[in-house]
């Protein structure tokens, strides 16, 4: 049995979009998922073998180090060197015919070039190249943060030269910090949805969603039934959920209403349990709730925001960082929902409110659903292994 090694990125969104695919792997293949130890329960229960990533991920602050560029590039670089030389002897002794690796992770590239070990990525946000960050404006936004952090991220890019140089690996591309490609990069976005596709190479493949597979989990920690329809499901990310006083608000905002509302509050959850017209959980099956819900308030994550279109459900969208920015404009602009930017007023939460975008939503619901990404990565995937 031949062994697969896949390098996850440690996050809800990133594993969500990808486990039915190494559920299914892991009857054929010796799957092993390195992860950190919040997940464990969760990949040992897809009958893949769990090895804890060597740092603990519970220190690392996501608002912090994911807060703009400068913050991500920094502490992507100083992640992805330290993983490098903590892993590259173990997988040495591992010794896989295949390494699968999160686009976040640049180390899972580097070890699979340094072995001479086949790679696939697996993209699970909107594939990126230079031609969206200037075409599609990603780039204005960064200019103070660039006129003020240039120098700082020079040294930044001159460190990881040095360190490819030691250690014998290929040059830096600065867009290797979020994609990888690799000879194989499967992107989990519909074609149709991609910005900019043709100028991506042949070895791109915009393959669609799994969430065909993951409507079939069941639903775990939340009553559904207590309401018969849900006019507001709120899930904000990680980063949101870190701050309270942002649930807080909304909250207060609904509380004495005649809305029945929804909080995927994480960590928070038992803060908002004491209303009749709120159910706040740690754990929701976000696919169920969908199904009921009016509106989705979410924060522009690509995971959530293609459940919402596949099953047909409205959508604001409140972005926290410069890719959901890009992923709530796309949805705005295709009449699938609305962006909005938090601000701390009445006057916001008012925007909040449904409309019809129903004819626009079935259309994408129907493209969506003609993929079955699933299936097409397994495909590809044996078809690389065994070549």
């Amino acid at each position: 049995m031949k062994t697969i090694i896949f390098f996850s990125t440690p996050a809800q969104g990133h594993i969500n979009a990808v486990y039915p695919i190494i559920k299914k792997m892991s009857k054929k293949y010796n799957i092993i998922v390195f992860s950190s130890k919040k997940y464990k329960d969760f990949i040992l229960s897809l009958n893949a073998k769990f090895i804890e990533y060597p740092i603990n991920f519970d220190d690392y602050h996501l608002d912090e180090k994911t807060s703009n560029f400068y913050n991500l590039a920094k502490n992507l670089m100083c992640l992805n060197r330290k993983l490098y030389k903590l892993l590259i002897n173990e997988i040495q002794k591992i010794s896989p015919d295949l390494i699968i690796y999160d686009s976040m992770c640049s180390f899972g590239k580097l070890i699979s070039y340094k072995l001479n070990i086949k790679s696939v990525c697996f993209v699970t946000t909107l594939a990126f190249n230079w031609y969206i960050y200037f075409l599609k404006g990603m780039f204005i936004y960064d200019i103070p943060l660039f006129i003020k952090k240039g120098g700082s991220l020079l040294n930044l890019i001159k460190s990881e030269r040095d360190f490819r140089k030691e250690f014998k690996l290929p040059k830096l591309n600065i867009m290797d910090l979020f994609i990888n490609e690799t000879d194989k990069t499967l992107v989990f976005t519909p074609p149709e949805f991609q910005p900019l596709r043709i100028t991506f190479p042949s070895n791109f493949y915009f393959i669609g969603t799994t969430i065909k597979d993951r409507l079939k989990v069941s639903a775990k920690d939340i009553n559904i039934e207590k309401f018969n329809v849900v006019d507001i499901y709120i899930s904000l990310g990680t980063i949101f959920t870190e701050k309270e006083f942002i649930l807080s608000k909304f909250v207060d905002m609904y509380k004495n209403s005649n809305s029945n509302i929804v909080i995927s509050a994480g960590k928070l959850f038992k803060n908002y349990q004491n209303y009749d017209n709120i159910i706040s959980s740690r754990n929701i099956n976000q696919l169920k709730i969908l199904k009921k819900s009016r509106i989705f308030v979410n924060h522009a994550g690509l995971n959530s925001v293609y459940e919402s279109i596949y099953l047909g459900t409205y959508q604001v969208c409140i972005p926290q960082q410069n890719e959901q920015l890009l992923v709530a404009k796309i949805i705005q602009r295709k009449k699938l929902g609305k962006y909005l930017r938090f601000k701390n007023n009445k006057n916001f939460f008012k925007k909040i409110k449904y409309e019809d975008y129903s004819k626009n939503i079935n259309k994408y619901s129907k493209i969506f659903k003609k993929y079955n990404a699933t299936k097409i990565a397994i495909d590809i995937i044996n078809d690389y292994i065994s070549d």
